[in-house]
């Protein structure tokens, strides 16, 4: 059985460095950030802070998706193509 990426590690690179970058400026908030990417598998676990949070510290802008891209991250995940 094939394990289930994290969040952490199905985050598009360009966010993943933006949020490496910005932990230099907000140390705790990013770290909090990515302790909860990195312990959960499933977009549906985050709340609409936890997302709000990872577009803020990642400098991913939300204002023009629509509400599902934001639901669903998808301007900042990638998709998950393994077997369940």
């Amino acid at each position: 059985m094939t394990k289930l990426p994290t969040l952490y590690n199905r985050l598009k690179p360009k966010v993943r460095a933006k949020l490496k970058e910005n932990e230099g400026k907000y140390s705790s908030s990013v770290r909090e950030v990515i302790a909860k990417l990195e312990s959960t598998h499933f977009v549906g676990d985050l709340t609409i802070d936890d997302m709000k949070a990872v577009h803020l510290y990642s400098d991913t802008g939300y204002v023009n998706q629509t509400s599902l891209e934001f639901v669903w991250g998808e301007k900042i995940f990638n998709n998950y193509e393994g077997n369940y």
